[in-house]
């Protein structure tokens, strides 16, 4: 397995974003989840679920900077017409069932402890 030469800083800033979120420093957090955005785009969704897995954190979420984050990003896909820079024709859209797998195979694994405890209510 290769890793692309943005993965390991895009996750750095990622995981950094998230522990500043959790410390509480939004805007520290914020500038980190830029960082991680200029280096793989595709980490809005890392971002939203980092962000939007409380619902205390959700109602709280006009007031937090995160916001002009999003609204930039939005902007940035108007502006670009898509997510990916550059030429697009490598990254068109398909299905690839393997995909599926991979993500079954995830679910099974971070869902196995509560399938063993609904099968334990189940005896």
């Amino acid at each position: 397995c290769i890793l692309y030469y943005t993965d390991v800083p895009s996750l750095f800033w990622l995981l950094l974003a998230r522990r500043l979120l959790q410390l509480d420093c939004k805007w520290g957090a914020t500038a980190a989840g830029l960082l991680s955005l200029s280096l793989r785009q595709t980490n809005i969704i890392w971002l939203l679920h980092s962000h939007l897995g409380d619902i205390q954190e959700f109602k709280e979420m006009a007031m937090h900077p995160f916001v002009i984050l999003y609204v930039g990003f939005g902007g940035f896909l108007w502006w670009n017409g898509g997510v990916s820079l550059g030429d697009r024709s490598p990254y068109a859209a398909c299905f690839h069932p393997a995909q599926l797998l991979y993500w079954l195979t995830l679910m099974l694994f971070l869902f196995l402890p509560r399938l063993e405890q609904f099968s334990a209510r189940l005896k």
